[in-house]
């Protein structure tokens, strides 16, 4: 198990390395608000970190998959805000950029439309080496999950914030 500070160490040479040496790749090879900008790529990276974290950090599955389910949550909501900006509310009018944030293909070109079937192909084959997503299913969804989740929901004694 990794320590905090290592956690964050490996962070941040993630981040340096993405932002610096493989930021300038990707725009070449794609276009703001192209098909890296939905939903199944939010999918994917959410189903790579699941991944990486099974394969690469040995996290257990279920952990694994809830780093990639917050990482595909947190695209989704990028995506989202992306949306809500296109809408321009003081002269009550849509942005040109408006629904192409959110969106599930791209079909305007051959190259939008080879685009999206790489990236579904991709997706399929992400699931089927992404490890078993039961346990996380289970933690989502059983009774006993429920259970506790309503146990949780509200201060136990009924009273916020001053316990």
């Amino acid at each position: 198990s990794y320590s905090l500070v290592e956690m964050l160490v490996m962070s941040g040479i993630v981040f340096f390395t993405l932002r610096i040496g493989v930021i300038d790749i990707f725009r070449k090879i794609s276009k703001h608000r192209g098909m890296f900008h939905s939903i199944p790529v939010a999918l994917i990276w959410g189903l790579l970190t699941t991944i990486l974290m099974y394969q690469f950090f040995v996290l257990n599955s279920l952990i694994s998959w809830v780093y990639g389910f917050m990482m595909s949550f947190g695209y989704i909501v990028h995506l989202v805000l992306d949306e809500l900006y296109s809408v321009d509310l003081g002269n009550k009018r849509m942005k040109k950029s408006s629904g192409t944030a959110f969106k599930f293909y791209q079909s305007k070109t051959i190259i939008d439309k080879i685009q999206t079937i790489l990236i579904y192909l991709f997706l399929i084959f992400l699931l089927s080496i992404a490890p078993n997503i039961s346990s996380f299913k289970y933690a989502l969804f059983s009774q006993e999950a429920w259970l506790n989740f309503k146990d949780i929901l509200l201060p136990y004694d009924g009273r916020w914030f001053f316990h």
